[in-house]
């Protein structure tokens, strides 16, 4: 999970001094893209005071500590994590540098993000007809910890249709926040931008594709799900596109693209 939640830690003053003297952090990034990890670390009795506010940038498998003095009665950490394969781990460390392993859990908070385009014309030519994007400028903790998938395409035809997922390169039309006309999503609450004007994508890696059965010409409705994939933990700067194009002579299709996101 992205959003990583340690125990409350008890660090009260025992006969002359307290059990630890700093809390010691390894951060592990495990996968092949940048990753950012922005970290509090805060007082947990009365007024919630901040002793550590950080955000790290870890390359493509790269390691990082960072030690903190530990100096409050109770504390706790927080960590959100812009990529799934980030691993945290915690120690607090003693006056005498015995190092105490500090649970980690992650938070359990998800939800399924949407869009829906209509009357599309359909050839033989290959078409973008929804584009995701991570939220470029994070105003929230959570929109900055949020992992990201391809859910599902769900393609309504008379004909066969060829689909296909692309991760990166560049998409024309514009990005835009939640709300749109079809999907009524409040900012805060998705880490995602939508593209719902493009129509060409270039460069970038195909990470899925298939096609569709036909209907002799009535409407059928194609569910394709992703989830059991894990496709696509969409990195920052990176786009997701879903490109269609026909297979047995022009049509006009309906698509809803879900994205799955977890924090």
């Amino acid at each position: 999970m992205p959003v990583l939640t340690s125990e409350i830690i008890a660090n009260v003053t025992q006969t002359t001094s307290r059990s630890y003297a700093q809390y010691s952090l390894i951060l592990v990034n495990n996968c092949g893209f940048t990753a950012n990890v922005y970290l509090e670390g805060f007082s947990v009795v009365g007024t919630k005071e901040l002793f550590a506010q950080e955000t790290i940038t870890l390359p493509p498998n790269g390691v990082l500590i960072r030690d903190y003095p530990a100096f409050f009665d109770f504390a706790q950490f927080i960590f959100y994590v812009s990529m799934n394969n980030v691993t945290v781990q915690m120690f607090a460390v003693s006056e005498d540098n015995a190092y105490i392993k500090i649970p980690i859990s992650p938070t359990d908070s998800r939800r399924i993000t949407s869009d829906f385009r209509n009357n599309i014309p359909l050839t033989a030519n290959e078409q973008a007809v929804i584009s995701y994007q991570r939220v470029p400028n994070f105003t929230l903790p959570e929109q900055f910890g949020a992992a990201v998938y391809a859910q599902g395409v769900e393609i309504i035809s008379s004909l066969p249709v060829r689909y296909k997922l692309i991760q990166g390169g560049t998409v024309d039309g514009s990005f835009q926040y939640f709300p749109t006309p079809t999907t009524f999503i409040p900012a805060d609450s998705t880490a995602l931008q939508v593209n719902f004007t493009c129509t060409t994508v270039t460069g970038g890696q195909v990470v899925y594709e298939g096609q569709t059965y036909g209907a002799s010409e009535a409407y059928f409705n194609a569910l394709i799900p992703f989830d059991d994939n894990r496709l696509a933990n969409l990195p920052e700067q990176q786009t997701l596109t879903l490109v269609v194009s026909a297979m047995d002579g022009p049509d006009q299709i309906y698509v809803t693209f879900r994205m799955y996101e977890e924090w």
